[in-house]
């Protein structure tokens, strides 16, 4: 709740119970995204504080217990909840690999 707030969000879902549950977190990402597109329209820097934010959750928050979870939800289902748990460990992943390679490409060159 304290990065959601850091961020300038309260709640992300009241429905959902406990707001550490992976449906929240994907969502809070989600929004972050949309600030982040904002920001590109405003600023380098504003994009940037964005990229930097998701970074920080993506390392510190999802991908501490994420792929360990959807990995489970893989293995023990199959069809439709094994493809969505594939998809979304796969998107965690190539995301932070994304904005890593974001916030080192040299800030001379125009995006």
């Amino acid at each position: 709740m304290r990065f959601y707030a850091d961020c300038g969000f309260g709640i992300i879902d009241e429905t959902t119970g406990p707001q550490d549950h992976i449906t929240c977190e994907l969502k809070f990402m989600s929004m972050m995204c949309v600030k982040e597109s904002e920001g590109w329209k405003e600023s380098f820097e504003e994009a940037l504080k964005w990229l930097h934010r998701e970074r920080k959750f993506l390392k510190e928050h999802i991908l501490q217990w994420v792929p360990q979870f959807l990995k489970i939800v893989e293995k023990e289902n199959d069809g439709f909840y094994s493809i969505i748990a594939k998809l979304t460990h796969k998107w965690v992943e190539m995301d932070f690999e994304y904005i890593k390679d974001v916030l080192h490409f040299p800030k001379e060159v125009s995006l």
